[in-house]
């Protein structure tokens, strides 16, 4: 667990620190169900702002486990388990949906290109896709070997938090 957390630590501070670098403000930061949330006042920050704090946590979690990979091969510093946890966090933190960062930049990309009402739109409807096919896979491996309940309760995390996306959109 504590290349788990250290992982996720330095995450949000590659957040923060950017956030911090572009002058932009803070809306509020604690726990989520899977992680830490940071929320920022996106009025602060231009688009390409936000486009770089949403990445830098990402980033960060990608130079770590590119750093832990050399330190092993050159140094034989065992920092393997650090590094493949590293990548997961980046990964998962990647996926196009909504609540996470690949879904804020999906988001954001389609909003430079069209507008905000079709960004929220499209990251809607990826958002969906993305945690269907997670729903999928989890049940999958729970019916064929008991372990997955952790996707399962993250689709269903998906899920809820782009209903706040829909609300958005339809209300």
């Amino acid at each position: 667990m504590l290349p788990m957390a250290i992982a996720v630590i330095l995450h949000e501070l590659a957040h923060l620190a950017v956030l911090h670098i572009l002058n932009g403000r803070i809306k509020s930061f604690g726990a989520a169900p899977f992680g830490l949330c940071i929320e920022y006042d996106s009025s602060s920050l231009s688009l390409k702002g936000e486009a770089l704090v949403n990445a830098a946590g990402g980033i960060i979690n990608l130079f770590f486990a590119a750093a832990s990979v050399v330190l092993y091969c050159i140094f034989r510093v065992d920092l393997l388990n650090f590094g493949i946890v590293s990548f997961l966090v980046a990964l998962v933190n990647l996926i196009p949906a909504e609540p996470l960062d690949g879904g804020k930049l999906l988001h954001l990309g389609i909003a430079s290109a069209f507008n905000p009402f079709v960004a929220c739109k499209v990251s809607a409807i990826v958002t969906y896709v993305f945690g269907f096919m997670i729903f999928l896979f989890s049940s999958y491996m729970l019916l064929t070997s008991v372990s997955g309940i952790y996707p399962l309760l993250f689709s269903v995390y998906i899920f809820v938090c782009n209903s706040k996306t829909l609300e958005k959109v339809y209300l």
